[in-house]
């Protein structure tokens, strides 16, 4: 009896330990074009707030941007 008793508890200690050490990591944030980690340095753009640029394409012409910025600037 005390044998079983000692499994469920090392069995039930063992699944709470997993459920507890299997948490997910959020997702790392990549550039839109090259798929390149971009981390704490992401640029975003006015064409579109959820996309994320690395230094490479954070220029207007190097990520093919739709927002037309020499009009902003006029304003």
């Amino acid at each position: 009896m005390k044998n079983w008793l000692f499994l469920l508890y090392y069995l039930n200690k063992q699944l709470v330990m997993d459920s507890v050490t299997k948490q997910k990591k959020p997702k790392s944030t990549r550039c839109a074009i090259c798929n390149k980690k971009v981390g704490l340095l992401a640029f975003t753009c006015e064409c579109s707030d959820t996309l994320k640029f690395c230094s490479a394409h954070r220029l207007p012409e190097n990520h093919l941007c739709t927002f037309d910025h020499k009009n902003k600037g006029k304003n």
